[in-house]
């Protein structure tokens, strides 16, 4: 398609695969299952809804050719607390429900996406250009 333009493709990557995962813990009421009670205070529609949020605004932010330096640190934020907390909770799952299978590859999928989030951190433009020049 000619009319679409990406500027930004790995903002525009990592955008589509938190709208997967995020869609996937909103349609997953009962995904969180340590610590006991997780249904009820883990709520998976407000992570899922985290995840699905962000992923939008990324897949929006990769499509525009100029976007806020602030707008743009927020995003990322919000997804690599996403992953944190998403690595977390498999690392957790795995290690309490001895699921060393499938919850251990979630955990390692997610600590690759934490780690691509952090390297997407330093490569965006996130700070101003004046705060850059005054600390080199």
């Amino acid at each position: 398609m000619k009319w679409i333009k990406i500027f930004n493709p790995i903002h525009v990557i990592m955008g589509l695969v938190l709208i997967g995962v995020g869609g996937d813990l909103l349609f997953h009421d009962h995904y969180f299952m340590w610590p006991p009670g997780a249904d009820t205070y883990i709520n998976s529609d407000l992570i899922g809804g985290w995840g699905f949020l962000t992923g939008v605004g990324l897949v929006f932010a990769g499509m525009r050719k100029y976007m806020p330096i602030k707008a743009n640190l927020v995003l990322l934020v919000f997804a690599s607390t996403f992953w944190g907390f998403e690595t977390f909770m498999e690392l957790m799952h795995s290690i309490i429900f001895y699921d060393p299978g499938r919850m251990l590859a979630l955990f390692f999928e997610g600590l690759g996406y934490l780690l691509l989030t952090f390297l997407m951190i330093r490569e965006s433009p996130t700070q101003k250009r004046s705060d850059i020049e005054r600390k080199e």
